[in-house]
C-alpha cells in the first residue's frame, strides 16, 4: 500500500465552505476534488483521500454527514466540471 500523498493545512475551520472548496481547488485540483467528492457520496472513501476539513467536517461526526458533505462540495468547485463530473472507479 503507498502511503498518502501530504496535503496542505486546510483553510481555518469556520470558513464558508465555498472559501474552504476555492482553497481545496486552488491546492489539490478540480477534477481531484470532484472525484473526491464523488467518492464521499458514492460511499467508497479511500485513505489517501483529503482531510474532511476541507469540506468544513471532522471525523467525529456521524457516517452520513461524509455523503452530505460530498454533495456540498459539488456546489463549488467551478462549472467546467458540472457536466460530466468524474465518477470513482
Amino acid at each position: 500500500m503507498t502511503p498518502a500523498p501530504e496535503t496542505p493545512d486546510p483553510p481555518p475551520s469556520g470558513a464558508h465552505p465555498r472559501t474552504l472548496l476555492a482553497s481545496a481547488v486552488d491546492q489539490l485540483g478540480e477534477r481531484e476534488v470532484v472525484a473526491w467528492c464523488c467518492r464521499l457520496i458514492l460511499g467508497q472513501e479511500r485513505a489517501e483521500d483529503p482531510d474532511l476539513a476541507w469540506l468544513g467536517g471532522t471525523e467525529d461526526w456521524l457516517p452520513y454527514w461524509r455523503r452530505v458533505w460530498g454533495a456540498r462540495g459539488l456546489l463549488y468547485p467551478g462549472t467546467r466540471m458540472r457536466s460530466k463530473p468524474p465518477l470513482p472507479r
